[in-house]
């Protein structure tokens, strides 16, 4: 929920943000809103090649690792969109957002990933449940967005307000990266785990190893 607030405010204000507060034109608004998610695009596939890299050097544990990854992704846009609000250069701003909005990746191959971990027999049931959750916030955070950005284009207060937005975000990003690191694992939980089958008995049979099974199904064709 807390990544996806943060991502769909970036992705439906970023436009405006670059119009109304930044003073970009059309062409050079479209380009630099783009900017972003092409850094996501590939800090999503680098993120995932880290966390392999670190799983199978046996670096990190999986619940160590999935905390860092998440960590980066969480706590790094946060504080980029913070500093956002301290910075009067045009270039600056965009850079870190561009830097907040791909970053925010990395948790891709953090929360995104964990199903698989903890419960790879009901992964699919469990993201159904965690996106829900992450659509409705998806939805409210567009709202709050509108909510606090009322001052029209021309009134200095607008960039304040953005402010405002920025910095609900990256408290937010913040409290979910926190959240995790307190309750994120990447073990396999016990309600997860499947039935057991009894170890088979292996016993000599005509001079050949056999279990205890094909044996009964060898006693059950002879008899028919």
């Amino acid at each position: 929920m807390c990544t996806s607030w943060g991502f769909c405010t970036v992705l439906t204000g970023l436009p405006t943000f670059f119009s109304d507060v930044l003073k970009f034109d059309i062409n050079t608004n479209g380009f630099l809103s783009s900017v972003p998610f092409g850094a996501l695009t590939i800090t999503v596939i680098c993120g995932g090649y880290v966390a392999d890299f670190l799983r199978n050097r046996e670096i990190l544990t999986t619940t160590n690792t999935r905390r860092l990854v998440n960590s980066i992704g969480q706590f790094c846009p946060a504080i980029f969109l913070v500093m956002i609000s301290y910075t009067s250069s045009v270039f600056l701003a965009v850079l870190f957002l561009v830097l907040a909005v791909g970053l925010s990746g990395f948790s891709t191959a953090g929360f995104n990933i964990n199903h698989l971990d903890i419960a790879p027999r009901f992964a699919g049931f469990l993201l159904g449940i965690s996106n829900t959750a992450a659509t409705v916030s998806g939805i409210v955070a567009p709202y709050v967005m509108g909510t606090l950005t009322t001052a029209d284009s021309f009134n200095p207060i607008l960039k304040a307000q953005w402010h405002n937005v920025f910095f609900l975000s990256a408290e937010i990003y913040a409290f979910g990266g926190i959240m995790y690191l307190i309750l994120g694992s990447g073990d396999l939980q016990w309600w997860a785990e499947g039935p057991r089958k009894k170890p088979s008995a292996a016993v000599e049979y005509n001079g050949h190893i056999q279990t205890a099974e094909r044996l009964e199904g060898r006693a059950l064709y002879g008899s028919m």
